[in-house]
């Protein structure tokens, strides 16, 4: 975050279109290698941050969900205006016997978007599938990403080496099988759906809503919104459960 002309601004870049871990894992190669790939992405069309533009400017103009506003694209940095409210996961945190109606008013205002409005104006949006459920999956759990998360899941648990040995071998059986099971997953795309629907990028004022962050990207029907919310919503919870 920053000034610019007055105004508070977000800054955002995007490496590779990778998340900084897999970065710093390896997964683009030494650093060097990323250097080099990051200048040509740079001024690629492509690069994640014109295609976020793209869908902010869409989303603003189906009316809803209401998005925060962009301020410009340049080198491939995206700035964008700050949203009023507080985060829907803070206001989860804080009000937990209203997680139903949070999280309902959150699908209520993406109606829109996951109906035939969405479809019929969707001409203009640059699907951003790299965030999409599905590819995250497989990214973070390549070969190498696999070895290490499986490795070092539950050490800071309280758990014993036997048990968390024991959790982290169901855990890699849930993997493979998951991974096993993409032929499985629909190719349908009559539904649009936002894509990066964690509770951290929906802010609350009062009875509005406003969202950051689209990954916008075609789907079977709004389930994978509807997991991806539901998902990240029960993070913090298990985090609090476990932690010793």
């Amino acid at each position: 975050m920053g000034t610019v002309d007055a105004e508070e601004l977000i800054a955002k870049y995007s490496w590779l279109g990778m998340s900084s871990v897999s970065i710093l894992r390896g997964v683009g190669g030494t650093w060097e290698e990323v250097r080099r790939a990051q200048r040509a992405y740079v001024r690629s069309p492509d690069i994640l941050t014109a295609r976020e533009a793209q869908n902010l400017e869409f989303l603003r103009e189906l009316g809803r969900p209401r998005v925060c506003g962009t301020a410009g694209l340049h080198n491939g940095v995206l700035l964008t205006q700050i949203v009023p409210g507080r985060n829907l996961a803070d206001e989860l945190k804080a009000r937990p016997r209203k997680t139903a109606d949070l999280l309902d008013a959150v699908l209520v205002a993406l109606g829109d978007l996951h109906g035939p409005a969405g479809v019929q104006r969707s001409g203009r949006t640059v699907p951003i599938a790299e965030r999409s459920v599905v590819s995250v999956f497989r990214r973070k759990f390549n070969g190498l990403s696999a070895a290490a998360y499986l490795g070092a899941l539950g050490r800071e648990c309280g758990l014993t080496e036997y048990e968390r040995l024991e959790v982290a071998e169901l855990v890699k059986r849930t993997v493979w099988r998951l991974l096993q099971m993409r032929g499985a997953i629909s190719s349908g795309r009559d539904t649009l759906v936002y894509g990066d629907l964690k509770p951290e990028h929906v802010y609350i004022d009062g009875t509005q809503l406003h969202f950051i962050d689209p990954a916008l990207q075609w789907a079977a029907g709004p389930l994978p919104d509807i997991a991806k919310l539901a998902g990240r919503t029960r993070l913090p919870a298990l985090d609090e459960r476990i932690a010793p």
